[in-house]
């Protein structure tokens, strides 16, 4: 099953009879607990979130970084700590000052008093809080001819069908995604063309992770046979619009595509 809501039922089957099954779109790790032939390709918000503190922390070490808490969600509450932990713990490890933190905000008004006018400023929000963060950033387009910006998000935001694409440039947003698909890549170009012939209509989204996914398991239980959730660690697949690399942790639990 594609989404959660049914996906529970029929991975308790799958274990009850040892019967790996694929996740190929929920990203809640809730589906991977305690069922070690789940394989959840999505990699979670959380961890997605981590790779994006690290990178912040990589590309912006010198500049203003300040993490804003806002939007009143409590789903949203474990994505600010997680970026907090990361962040501090990876500048801690690249720094020679082990006291260096990263700034915090409450909201646009906490914000503003930790704006630089000679660095750039990294503000991170970490908010699925549509109606706050369209709000929010509408504010800090306001903001545009002060400071310079560069704005981190999450990649449910891309999905919102009210925010104007002039402001998200004019502050740089950057998001994390597990997938991207590039059109000048040969492999992907014979897809399209391939895709065109067979279907007659262009390849959304979805072809692509739909060959992506079959491809990999399908190969995976060529080159292993049908225990092949033993080798999946091992196994690592550069897709068309992801790359694979499954983990299992703890040994008990699923796997999850980490990259």
């Amino acid at each position: 099953p594609l989404y959660g809501s049914s996906f529970m039922s029929v991975a308790k089957f799958a274990k009850e009879n040892e019967i790996p099954i694929v996740s190929p779109f929920t990203q809640v790790n809730k589906i991977l607990f305690d069922n070690p032939y789940v394989c959840k390709v999505s990699p979670s918000v959380s961890l997605q979130v981590e790779r994006m503190a690290t990178y912040v922390i990589d590309s912006f070490q010198t500049q203003n970084i300040v993490l804003v808490n806002g939007g009143g969600l409590a789903k949203d509450v474990p994505f600010y700590n997680s970026f907090k932990k990361t962040a501090n713990d990876y500048l801690r490890l690249k720094s020679t000052n082990s006291k260096d933190t990263i700034k915090e905000a409450k909201g646009l008004s906490g914000l503003q008093s930790m704006l630089s006018t000679t660095m750039v400023n990294v503000v991170v929000l970490p908010s699925s809080n549509q109606s706050f963060v369209t709000d929010f950033i509408s504010k800090l387009y306001a903001l545009r001819d002060k400071y310079k910006i560069v704005l981190f998000g999450l990649q449910s935001w891309m999905n919102y069908d009210n925010l104007d694409f002039e402001y998200l440039n004019t502050v740089s947003l950057h998001t994390p995604s597990n997938i991207f698909i590039d059109y000048e890549n040969p492999r992907v170009k014979l897809f399209v063309k391939n895709y065109r012939e067979a279907f007659k209509t262009e390849p959304d989204q979805f072809a692509f992770q739909g060959f992506d996914v079959t491809y990999f398991f399908v190969n995976a239980l060529k080159q292993n046979g049908t225990g092949f959730l033993n080798n999946l660690s091992q196994l690592k697949y550069t897709g068309l619009d992801a790359y694979y690399h499954f983990s299992q942790f703890p040994i008990e639990s699923g796997f999850e595509n980490k990259y």
